[in-house]
């Protein structure tokens, strides 16, 4: 997902997606 798009309502796929980033950044 993007940073920024949802501060207030973040869809769980936006989550999914960021979970998935930071696994792969590390």
């Amino acid at each position: 997902g993007i940073y920024g798009k949802d501060k207030l309502l973040i869809p769980v796929e936006e989550l999914k997606d960021r979970i998935e980033f930071l696994r792969g950044y590390k």
